[in-house]
């Protein structure tokens, strides 16, 4: 059984990533244990309880600041996002918070959280990722590694993805959304081609969530076998790229007449 969702979490429980899906449902059922976390509380109560209430407290009111878009709540949840102390779930809540808050001042803070050495956990540094690329639009390959186990090589890949990510802020933060868009969706087409195979799932799995489409793209199969399908996108693109936009209720890109 399901607890609810509300946003922002609902576009996420039925991701085709089970990884995303599953952090989710279980942010969605943390935030449905707190009930006596009223929604009519007043923001100033809320703050508090982020500042100082149990994990449970500050989930639910990080959620219901964002769902406002109260003042000052980018900065109090980003301290959460931040705080090593705090635990992984609400650390992910928080950043699930300040994805849907879209605001450009939240960004510094998860491009710091992509590093494993601020954040030692995979799966929360891919968390991050990803609603990196939901909300900004641009496909950039990221591939997390753990230390422990996996060779130095993987060290540098993982540095290059990070790496890939802070460029594109420090050439991209004063441009327009329009502007991100067409950038990432004309990167992920470019992607398609790649000789990678995790490359190319990462391209079409990002253009699919962008715009819900895929062209029957198969990322696993030989790179001679694509022709068909990479000419579909980049003639979608060719027709569509100067009329699309970003609808925030369907939760992807659409074209407009």
């Amino acid at each position: 059984c399901r607890p609810a969702v509300d946003t922002p979490l609902a576009s996420m429980v039925n991701d085709e990533d089970r990884r995303t899906s599953v952090i989710a449902l279980i942010l969605a059922a943390a935030l449905a244990q707190v009930a006596e976390v009223q929604a009519d509380a007043p923001d100033d109560r809320l703050a508090q309880l982020v500042e100082r209430g149990s994990p449970e407290e500050r989930r639910r009111a990080m959620h219901l600041l964002a769902e406002r878009k109260a003042e000052g709540a980018v900065a109090l949840i980003a301290r959460v996002a931040e705080a090593a102390e705090t635990d992984l779930v609400t650390r992910q809540m928080a950043v699930s918070c300040l994805a849907s808050l879209r605001d450009r001042a939240a960004i510094p803070t998860l491009l710091k959280l992509l590093r494993s050495d601020v954040v030692p956990d995979l799966t929360f540094r891919q968390y991050v990722a990803d609603r990196l690329a939901e909300w900004t639009h641009q496909c950039v390959p990221f591939f997390v590694f753990d230390a422990r186990t996996d060779p130095p090589e993987s060290k540098k890949i993982e540095d290059a993805s990070v790496n890939s990510w802070m460029t594109w802020w420090l050439e991209d933060r004063g441009k327009t959304e329009a502007e991100w868009i067409d950038r990432g969706i004309a990167r992920a087409i470019d992607l398609l081609d790649s000789p990678d195979d995790a490359v190319r799932g990462l391209a079409i799995a990002h253009l699919k969530a962008q715009t819900d489409l895929d062209f029957d793209f198969d990322p696993q199969a030989e790179p001679a076998a694509h022709g068909e399908a990479l000419r579909r996108w980049e003639r979608w693109w060719v027709e569509n790229r100067s009329h699309i936009r970003w609808d925030p209720e369907l939760g992807r890109l659409v074209t407009e007449p």
